[in-house]
């Protein structure tokens, strides 16, 4: 009974600790998006990824995405794309459609609402078992990635 309670907790203790770390590489992509919107927006430095404009913004990202919990151990841009991916959007009942990546010139939205400006990011983390190879935990995602969209426009 011991051993099985034992095995119990430990699962408890290690998938705790996947999801608190989960937690905290959504936060990452989302403050990779808000250090965006902070250190360019507001300076009227858009749009973003247009050379010229928001020249700092990978480092702003990066230093974004360390400030969790994880620190350095934190990726940003794991999705293969870079660190930021820019793009129009127009919305029609409540549905965003990518219009153009083109970033230059903003494209018509006719008969919606738009265009609207809007940065992705993204952010992984190599996770670690607190018992490898002993829990649960091994079944589940590694690296855990998370990407947010952000609205800048």
């Amino acid at each position: 009974m011991a051993l099985l309670l034992s095995y119990m907790l430990i699962n408890a203790v290690d998938v705790g600790m996947y999801v608190y770390t989960s937690m905290q590489v959504q936060n990452a992509a989302q403050v990779e998006g808000e250090s965006i919107f902070t250190n360019c927006v507001q300076k009227n430095e858009i749009p973003v990824t247009v050379t010229g404009k928001c020249t700092g913004y990978a480092a702003y990202v990066t230093t974004a995405g360390h400030s969790t919990s994880l620190g350095s151990g934190v990726t940003a841009g794991s999705d293969g794309a870079g660190a930021v991916s820019e793009a129009w959007y127009c919305e029609s009942a409540g549905v965003l459609t990518q219009t153009s990546t083109t970033m230059t010139t903003p494209p018509a939205c006719t008969g919606k609402a738009g265009p609207y400006d809007y940065v992705k990011t993204s952010a992984s983390y190599r996770y670690t078992s607190v018992f490898p190879g002993a829990t649960v935990v091994s079944l589940l995602t590694s690296p855990i990635s998370s990407t947010a969209m952000i609205r800048i426009q």
